[in-house]
C-alpha cells in the first residue's frame, strides 16, 4: 500500500464516558499525518474494552466493527485501483454512508 493510503483503527472514548457508564467508539482515520476521528452508533463500558488491543471483549461487538474497517480497508484498495485520489471529504463520506 501506498504511504499516502489512509489507515482505520477503533478506539474507546473513555474521555467520553455517558450517563450509562459507556464510553463512545469511534474510529480513527489517520491521512496525511493527521489523524480524524469517526463516531461509531457502538458504546462500550471501560471494564468491556481490552485497552492494550483497543477492541471490545463482546465478540459480537468486535465482529460488527471489524467488518466496517474491512470495509474502509477494501475502499482504500478499490480508490488505489481506479487511480482515484483520496480526500478527507471523500473518507467522512464514507463513514457517514
Amino acid at each position: 500500500m501506498n504511504v499516502k493510503n489512509p489507515k482505520v483503527s477503533i478506539i474507546l472514548r473513555s474521555d467520553k464516558v455517558r450517563k450509562d457508564d459507556t464510553c463512545p467508539i469511534y474510529f480513527v482515520v489517520r491521512y496525511r499525518d493527521k489523524s480524524y476521528k469517526f463516531p461509531t452508533e457502538y458504546s462500550s463500558k471501560k471494564s468491556e474494552w481490552i485497552e492494550k488491543k483497543n477492541l471490545p471483549k463482546d465478540m459480537r461487538l468486535n465482529i460488527l466493527l471489524d467488518k466496517k474497517k474491512n470495509e474502509f480497508n477494501d475502499w482504500v484498495i478499490d480508490m488505489n485501483r481506479e487511480r482515484k485520489p483520496f480526500s478527507l471529504e471523500l473518507i467522512r463520506d464514507f463513514f457517514r454512508g
